[in-house]
C-alpha cells in the first residue's frame, strides 16, 4: 500500500470517527498512527540517524515559542499567541521567499 493511501485512511477515519461520536479523543488515531506508520515503512532508511537534531533554525523555533507562551501566559490565553504565531510566521516566511 502507499505511504499516500495509508496517510489518508487514518485521517479520514480519525475525522470521521470524531464528527461521529463528537468526541475529540478519535484525533489520536491519525495523531499517534500517522508519524507511526510512515516510520514504519521508512524504518530501513534509519532517517533519524542522517539529521541533526539541534541545528540553528530547530532552536530558533524553540525559542520563539517558548517567548510567544511566556509573553502571551502575561497577556492573555498563551493559546492566542500560538494560534498568532502558526499564522504570522509562514505568511512572513512566504513574503520573504
Amino acid at each position: 500500500m502507499r505511504k499516500e493511501t495509508i496517510v489518508g485512511v487514518l485521517f479520514t477515519l480519525g475525522v470521521s470517527l470524531t464528527i461521529l461520536f463528537r468526541d475529540y479523543i478519535f484525533l489520536v488515531l491519525p495523531s499517534f498512527g500517522i508519524p507511526i506508520a510512515l516510520a514504519y515503512i521508512e524504518r530501513k532508511k534509519n532517517i533519524l540517524s542522517h539529521s541533526k537534531l539541534f541545528d540553528k533554525d530547530t532552536l530558533l523555533i524553540i525559542g520563539a515559542i517558548v517567548g510567544v507562551t511566556i509573553l502571551f501566559n502575561y497577556i492573555a490565553d498563551p493559546r492566542l499567541g500560538l494560534l498568532l504565531l502558526g499564522i504570522i510566521a509562514p505568511v512572513a516566511v512566504a513574503m520573504n521567499s
